[in-house]
């Protein structure tokens, strides 16, 4: 398998950034990884602190013992921050997913194409 198509499935299938660093890549890899996993860590601690929220309701009464009420709870649970900064942070993590593939794909090859050349020497 050609190191260009390892690198576009390394950050297609697995996580963003990874395909440069195996082309390399490591300042623009990590950047892509670190800010994925920024991206990533703001719509889990969101989710985490609407879940947590109402645990405490439904532990408090407020919220009866019951399948419907809870995600009726879950839905209308974000407030308009929430699901802007959860939105935006999507839209981070899904810009760096693209340019991750494309980036992989163009960078590996344009070494497949050094590799290939016959050194005119």
């Amino acid at each position: 398998m050609k190191k260009s198509t390892k690198a576009v499935l390394l950050s297609a299938l697995v996580f963003p950034g990874l395909g440069h660093l195996l082309l390399r890549q490591t300042v623009r890899g990590w950047t892509l990884l670190l800010v994925s996993l920024a991206a990533i860590s703001v719509v889990v601690r969101i989710a985490f602190q609407q879940a947590e929220s109402i645990m405490d309701r439904v532990s408090s009464g407020n919220i009866p013992l019951d399948a419907v009420a809870i995600g009726e709870a879950a839905a209308h649970a974000a407030s308009a921050s929430d699901e802007r900064l959860s939105g935006i942070s999507y839209l981070v993590f899904a810009a760096c997913w693209l340019i991750g593939i494309i980036d992989a794909y163009r960078i590996g090859s344009a070494a497949e194409k050094t590799e290939k050349s016959p050194d005119i020497s």
